[in-house]
């Protein structure tokens, strides 16, 4: 069984049920903090004029039950979808936030049911180390697919200069991958970096065991005609 259908059918809630209440914790909000720090930034200087900043619409992939969703919901004025496969999770976090913009569905990140061009921010929230090798190509596709141009790009995850593949402790069926998941993107030409952020799991500073570090990577989406120079 591939990691996708053992997520969806087991291992997504087991994940959710034993980190639950730790979600609640202070440094589970940095992804969150960082975004809407970066996000003000752009706005109070007059970036990123192409931005639909009086309604946009925020994708996360690997959304948990919707607690950095609902941060953006109170920050902005957005529409906030997530997508991840814990279906209690998700049923959790609709009910939770019920009086909030915000739409949650089970899913993962391969197969996105939305259409194309209709996300402002796409935000691949600690997800792609999870992901099965033959799925990864088809999940930077689709949030490639649904993010419009003069859009954001977010990828927040492990980040290791060399690729390092490690057992689950708790699935012995899963394992887990740990590479720079921007540097993908980052060489097209349509793609730039706009601001990298590196933390770990215990707060908001740098770890010097390789294998603890997270970075917040977020891109830019030229237009292709831009993007290129003709010759």
């Amino acid at each position: 069984m591939e990691a996708k259908e053992i997520f969806l059918t087991t291992e997504g809630d087991a994940w959710y049920r034993r980190n639950r209440e730790k979600l609640e914790e202070t440094k589970n909000f940095i992804a969150a903090e960082i975004i809407i720090e970066f996000l003000n930034r752009q706005k109070s200087g007059m970036g990123m004029n192409g931005f639909a900043w009086e309604r946009f619409k925020i994708l996360e992939v690997g959304c948990s039950y919707g607690y950095h969703l609902a941060k953006f919901c109170e920050a902005f004025p957005c529409q906030c979808y997530g997508i991840e496969p814990s279906k209690e999770a998700v049923e959790d976090g609709s009910h939770k936030y019920k009086g909030l913009p915000m739409q949650l569905v089970q899913g993962t990140g391969d197969s996105l049911p939305y259409e194309a061009e209709s996300m402002d921010i796409v935000i691949m929230g600690f997800c792609m180390f999870w992901m099965d090798r033959n799925h990864l190509l088809q999940a930077y596709a689709e949030a490639d697919r649904v993010l419009k141009p003069k859009g954001l790009l977010i990828i927040y995850d492990f980040d290791t200069k060399l690729p390092y593949v490690r057992d689950n402790a708790h699935s012995k069926d899963v394992d887990t991958f740990k590479m720079d998941y921007a540097k993908a993107l980052t060489a097209l030409p349509h793609y730039y970096l706009m601001d990298k952020t590196v933390f770990c799991h215990k707060g908001n500073y740098f770890d010097e065991d390789i294998q603890e570090r997270i970075s917040m990577q977020i891109l830019y989406k030229e237009d292709f005609k831009d993007a290129y120079i003709r010759g």
